[in-house]
């Protein structure tokens, strides 16, 4: 096994032990994907590739974080490589660990989920898209630098 898939396998089984509670299976088609909860400049195909190939190999993938929005809309929040790598394998479902909340709580989630997971370290295209959903919202204009660079 390589180093890279321990390391990978690791920070995965880390990851399902913090989020234990709440989850459920949900169609990946049910849940939106806007480029607002997205923190990375874009998708790495390379990586939804090695993903992809993790899970033929039998690898599960920890829990999604969800935020279902008032009006019951689903907004995957992370989990955004993994969701595309399970499409890429004609899976219909994944496992989600669905919180109550807002638009906003998405974003800012989202926005530093990606910040020390360990596995695909952030891009200086990915902290400056980060840092930029935060910017979007207004209560976060007065935040200092500080406190917006510890976020992401």
């Amino acid at each position: 096994m390589s180093a890279i898939k321990k390391h990978v396998l690791a920070n995965l089984e880390a990851t399902k032990a913090r989020l234990s509670e709440g989850r459920q299976w949900i169609g990946i088609k049910n849940l939106e994907a806007p480029d607002e909860v997205q923190p990375r400049a874009g998708i790495d195909k390379d990586w939804v590739s090695q993903l992809a190939t993790f899970r033929r190999e039998g690898s599960e993938f920890p829990p999604a974080r969800v935020y279902q929005l008032p009006a019951g809309r689903l907004i995957l929040a992370e989990g955004h490589h993994r969701r595309w790598a399970l499409l890429g394998e004609n899976e219909t479902d994944m496992l989600c660990e669905i919180v109550d909340g807002s638009m906003e709580e998405a974003i800012v989630y989202a926005s530093g989920s990606n910040k020390s997971n360990g596995v695909k370290p952030m891009s200086p295209k990915d902290v400056t898209k980060a840092i930029e959903m935060l910017f979007g919202l207004e209560k976060w204009w007065a935040k200092s630098h500080a406190v917006v660079a510890e976020k992401v």
